[in-house]
């Protein structure tokens, strides 16, 4: 398949412009506050109990004497400090990350000319993207991709040695690597709390270029692809980009210029990969379970990582080609001829579906996909949603076309949930960007929920002004959920509190309650099942729900800065603006000068939260839409 070519007038590679970075040098307060991460505590991934099964992670394995070393490095906590230098089998190295580009990359800590080891640092933006600053070299490099752009460095070309990683969920690469291991949470008193602060705020695939990033872009904005979706950026000497959307669209795998992409395996993962394809590699293709890819000339089966795992290939390696995984504004800034795959794999019928993405994928939204076509809605089935962009508590979840709308389709096996995700509009707190992101109009039947899920949402390529309400179109057919939905489906078992039952318990009981949004996974302690952010009488909260009391006092104690309160199986925690010194990207905890709230310590809103959170409640779930205009006692926000 050839990818569409961008415009040969462009430089390929985008010349170092000081005016452009100076748009945005990190200020030296900053810079010291996240100084980077040097030499973590490393501890064995049986022992890592400060992670969850869904964290994202930066995978590398290092071969050392005669064996491998597997480590992964949590992007929740590299996100704060960007930059990691790390040893591995005794060689300096360097983690790398940046969440408004969502990277995560390793390199040999080994510039040119250095007669004393390198001491990498965060230090500024230029077209969209961290720079990195060697403090003892004096040279920027571009930390995605280990390119000198400025110094010494740069006026020989180097680039650091490259480590090949896989962004991934931390159960997914411990599949891989049983024995891995991992770093530790960094006990550090300007950021006492990893899973809070800078970098936390980040959503997967957030659309929107960091608004004091813009200016740094040399250049014209790129048009031709969505900014914030994740590519696979290829550099070998022909910059190409593969967004995960069109390669997980044509199977997880893409055979192009003697390079073979690779995504999932699972359809609703994100790891990538890209390896130069020998003359023996025949056409790969997903498993069926999802969990591999089968060579269907020999039969062999291979992973996400180009190892033969069983067939006639069985320990065959192939051989990494130099790639990142990057959003599609990082990647093409610096690359303006970059060539761009597009697929040609058009939706699934929902026949076609069951077969493409599994029958286990779809689960009994198989039935609510044949409720639509039975009523004469036309649909196709685009693929699984990502996980990191799935509610919680989902058990399928799914991006379809009701004729010709975009819509997303969710199953929960928790009742509260759903019921949440309705009334919330599914938006993301996205805090300091914005309150509430990406809220969808929503229709719930039972534990079955759609999305309207309207693109573009943006009247410019940074994604940066939204379209006004009137210009995104509804989904007609959603209002025929109820018609899809099939009896069998239509139980009503007792559910737990939901979130949205202590707002509107506590709005009842006369306090203010606005702008709840649900946090993106990074934040989520170990053990929560969600958590929503909302101020309550103008004071910002954090609510977590858990699945029993126990887990939620437990929680509640190890918060690292206090200031939790555990009632019932919920846990409020006190986030007031005044936590961070650098309030806009919350940096460098405040200490002393944070005023928190009250509220946790006034007896009457205390009784009141216990009122509201009390586990005993039940709810039945309705089996009509409620895709009416609520009431002002129902009105979330």
């Amino acid at each position: 398949m050839t990818p569409a070519i961008s415009s040969p007038d462009d430089a390929s590679t985008t010349a170092f412009d000081r005016r452009a970075y100076g748009h945005f040098s990190l200020p030296r307060s900053l810079a010291s506050a996240m100084a980077g991460l040097d030499d973590p505590v490393i501890v064995a991934g049986s022992e890592a109990r400060h992670l969850r099964e869904d964290d994202l992670v930066i995978g590398v394995a290092v071969p050392h004497e005669d064996s491998v070393i597997a480590r992964a490095y949590p992007i929740w906590i590299v996100d704060h400090y960007h930059v990691v230098n790390d040893r591995i089998g005794g060689r300096r190295v360097v983690i790398t990350s940046c969440e408004r580009c969502q990277t995560g990359s390793a390199f040999v800590a080994d510039p040119p000319g250095g007669d004393r080891e390198p001491l990498f640092r965060a230090g500024g933006v230029f077209c969209a993207t961290l720079m990195m600053l060697d403090l003892r070299g004096g040279s920027i490099w571009n930390h995605y991709d280990g390119r000198a752009v400025r110094g010494r460095a740069a006026s020989v070309g180097a680039r650091l040695p490259w480590l090949p990683t896989i962004v991934t969920e931390w159960h997914e690469w411990r599949s891989l690597h049983p024995g891995s291991e991992v770093i530790g949470a960094p006990d550090d008193p300007r950021h006492p709390d990893a899973r809070h602060g800078h970098g936390r705020e980040e959503l997967f695939c957030r659309p929107g270029i960091d608004p004091a990033f813009v200016p740094t872009i040399v250049g014209p904005l790129d048009d031709r692809y969505p900014e914030h979706e994740l590519v696979l950026g290829v550099d070998d000497g022909d910059p190409r980009a593969y967004p995960l959307r069109e390669v997980q669209r044509e199977g997880g795998v893409v055979h192009d210029r003697g390079v073979v992409v690779l995504a999932g395996p699972d359809p609703a993962a994100s790891a990538m990969r890209a390896f130069a394809a020998p003359s023996t590699l025949g056409e790969l293709t997903r498993n069926d379970l999802g969990d591999a890819f089968i060579d269907r000339t020999s039969g062999s089966t291979w992973t996400i990582e180009g190892i033969a795992i069983d067939g006639p290939m069985a320990g065959t390696i192939l051989e990494p080609v130099r790639s990142y995984t990057l959003r599609w504004h990082a990647w093409v800034y610096a690359r303006r001829r970059t060539s761009l795959f597009v697929g040609t794999a058009r939706p699934a019928t929902v026949p076609e579906a069951r077969t493409r993405f599994g029958a286990e994928r779809i689960g009994a939204l198989d039935s609510v996909l044949a409720g639509f076509e039975a009523i004469g809605v036309r649909v196709e089935v685009e693929g699984p949603v990502a996980r990191q962009l799935r509610p919680r508590s989902t058990a399928a979840s799914l991006r379809v076309r009701l004729d010709s709308s975009q819509v997303l389709l969710h199953l929960f096996a928790d009742g509260s949930a759903a019921r949440d995700v309705e009334a919330l509009e599914g938006a993301w707190a996205c805090d300091p960007f914005a309150t509430r992101m990406l809220a969808r109009r929503c229709v719930r039947v039972g534990p079955v929920l759609a999305q309207a899920d309207p693109w573009p949402r943006f009247a410019d390529p940074a994604q940066l002004v939204p379209l006004p309400e009137t210009e995104l179109a509804w989904p007609g057919a959603l209002d025929r959920l109820a018609e899809a939905v099939p009896a069998e489906l239509l139980g009503s078992p007792a559910t737990g509190v939901a979130f949205i039952d202590v707002i509107r318990g506590l709005r009842a009981k006369g306090y203010e309650v606005l702008e709840p949004g649900f946090l993106p996974p990074a934040q989520l302690m170990p053990g929560c099942l969600d958590a929503i952010a909302l101020t309550v009488e103008a004071d910002r909260f954090l609510l977590y729900r858990f699945g029993d009391e126990h887990g939620a006092h437990e929680a509640a104690r190890a918060v690292p800065t206090g200031h939790a309160l555990a009632v019932g199986g919920f846990v409020a925690r006190s986030t007031p603006d005044t936590m961070y010194r650098h309030q806009a990207y919350e940096i460098e905890y405040a200490g002393d000068a944070i005023r928190w709230s009250p509220l946790l310590d006034d007896e009457r809103f205390v009784h009141a939260l216990r009122e509201t959170c009390a586990p005993t409640v039940t709810t039945p779930t309705p089996a009509a839409p409620t895709s009416r205009a609520p009431t002002p006692q129902e009105e979330p926000t």
